[in-house]
């Protein structure tokens, strides 16, 4: 994966939102380092470095970090205090609408069934009554819905290094423009028939400037599908940005 220098993503001018977050990431200590399964990454998102510990708290980054309602998030945010104990929240997110909320990330065997072939979180009364005294909003995350989100995650992990590749492309505006007037004609395109159409560039290039494209919400795919050179692209929610 690509370890791009924040301050190239910053130069670049990616900005997590337009408001200031309102948290900053617990570091992780020496023994999480040395003894869990730590994932970083640079986040496009956020123009700095993520480092999360086990792979659901992965999966989750990198829901946020391609959900174009997502604004901003940040990982390991606060800790809450329960009845009987302590929990740390996994995440802290911004949407698009500037609702503001912590998510806990449930492992299956922190929950059981519920109604509906849901999971419920075991603890989840107390956490939610922690969260009223914080004045906070919670939610769950729980382990059974990532792992259907399998074809997803694999989508978006695919996608983050050509991501990450397009914000320090020096003709990178040439290519968007390029690609945008592409799609202005045609409403649905794969990405190996952008590529030739675009041929007077690099095709690894213009491949990263699709995939930027998506992380941005201008264009999209369906993520339900494996990535591949014949993957349908078409405008998204944000095309007229």
């Amino acid at each position: 994966m690509n370890r791009l220098a924040p301050d190239e993503l910053e130069d670049a001018g990616v900005t997590a939102s337009d408001q200031p977050i309102p948290c900053r990431p617990r570091a992780l200590t020496r023994v999480e380092l040395k003894r869990k399964d730590v994932y970083a990454f640079l986040s496009p998102k956020l123009s700095r470095e993520v480092w999360l510990t086990g792979a659901l708290s992965f999966a989750v980054s990198l829901q946020l970090e391609f959900d174009t309602e997502t604004t901003a998030y940040c990982e390991r945010p606060r800790q809450l205090e329960l009845r009987d104990g302590v929990i740390e929240i996994a995440f802290w997110t911004r949407r698009s609408s500037g609702e503001e909320c912590l998510w806990l990330l449930i492992p299956t065997i922190e929950s059981e069934p519920a109604a509906g072939g849901k999971r419920r979180y075991r603890r989840e009364d107390h956490a939610l009554e922690a969260a009223e005294r914080a004045h906070v909003r919670l939610r769950f995350i729980f382990e059974t819905e990532l792992i259907s989100a399998g074809t997803s995650l694999s989508v978006w992990f695919g996608l983050l290094p050509y991501v990450q590749t397009a914000h320090v492309l020096d003709n990178y505006a040439a290519i968007e423009a390029r690609v945008r007037e592409h799609f202005h004609y045609l409403k649905a395109s794969t990405f190996s028939q952008v590529e030739a159409a675009l041929q007077e560039f690099n095709p690894h290039d213009v491949r990263s400037t699709i995939c930027r494209a998506i992380h941005e919400g201008w264009l999209r795919i369906d993520s339900s599908h494996p990535l591949h050179v014949h993957t349908v692209l078409e405008p998204g929610a944000r095309n007229a940005d």
